[in-house]
């Protein structure tokens, strides 16, 4: 009896002795070195039409046990900007044993500029036209994302009264990328009666807005493509000019009456308050008073932007 129990204890220790060889085996053959990102440069330019791939350019990946892994490399995340068109790029690699090591690049786009705003036509509308109205001509382009008229926002002061007042009112339109970059128009919205709209004249430009590099000056009244006053539409000839379409007949049979049929730079109130040494948002005003003695005023905003003419 002794003897068997004797067999038995020795048997338990022998089996839990190969169960600890067995585990120490196993833990030994166990891979829990992490992997080794190496890059050339910790900081690169690139384009904002690269593709990810340029990312890891200059970038390898090597492990004690697998050796090198560089085509494990990829790119987890781009973070925001965070200064100077610069972005943090956290670039991830992965082992056999799924040990996973990451690394830090910083990213510095030569080519980079934040969204700009397109205007259809001038932020001047009826008392009782909505957000939705006065964003319809307004569109955003980002040279990441493409267009993204969707992120637009507008923020017009004192929009408690808005909608039954008419006045001019500072509005901010703003719009954001992907990337946490926002750029922001701080401008002037026109609203109006709409028994005054359809008296007023009424000029139409080229574009309502435009951006142009420090140190660059703009002629104001190139600007100007037609302006309809008094039922009657002037249309810009080669000469700069704006001309009504029966100019030539009155020129031939009432040479006299011929000048009420062209409109001048001169005839024009233009207020260019554009200072293109100093980025900024700026707006050139335009008016004229038709023979009703009623002004018509459009504005041109100009956006000067940090670029070295």
């Amino acid at each position: 009896m002794r003897r068997t129990r004797l067999l038995c204890f020795i048997l338990l220790i022998l089996s839990v002795a190969a169960f600890g060889v067995m585990r120490f085996i196993e833990f030994s053959r166990q891979d829990y070195s992490m992997p080794e990102i190496r890059m050339e440069q910790e900081e690169i330019t690139i384009s904002v039409n690269d593709p990810e791939e340029v990312i890891l350019e200059g970038v390898t990946a090597y492990d004690q046990k697998d050796g090198n892994i560089s085509d494990n490399l990829v790119v987890e995340y781009i973070s925001n900007f965070i200064s100077n068109n610069r972005r943090i790029a956290t670039l991830g690699v992965v082992d056999s044993n799924n040990n996973v090591s990451e690394a830090k690049r910083t990213l510095v786009y030569s080519d980079y500029r934040p969204p700009r705003f397109a205007m259809e036509e001038p932020l001047i509308f009826s008392v009782n036209a909505s957000n939705a109205d006065i964003l319809e001509g307004i569109s955003a382009i980002d040279m990441l994302d493409g267009v993204i008229n969707e992120k637009i926002r507008i923020d017009i002061e004192n929009k408690g009264s808005r909608s039954t007042a008419a006045g001019d009112y500072s509005t901010e339109i703003s719009v954001t990328n992907s990337a946490g970059d926002t750029s922001k128009l701080d401008v002037t919205l026109s609203l109006y009666e709409q028994s005054e709209l359809n008296s007023m004249p009424d000029i139409n430009l080229t574009e309502y807005i435009t951006y142009i590099k420090k140190g660059e000056s703009i002629d104001p009244w190139s600007y100007v493509d037609s302006v309809r006053m008094n039922n009657t539409e002037f249309t810009r000839y080669d000469d700069g000019a704006l001309y009504s379409a029966n100019y030539q007949t009155m020129l031939s049979t009432n040479p006299e009456e011929a000048e009420e049929s062209v409109i001048h730079e001169s005839e024009m109130q233009i207020a260019n308050g554009v200072d293109s040494t100093v980025p900024g948002v700026y707006e050139v005003v335009y008016r004229i008073v038709s023979k009703n003695a009623v002004t018509g005023t459009v504005r041109l905003i100009v956006v000067v932007t940090d670029e070295e003419a």
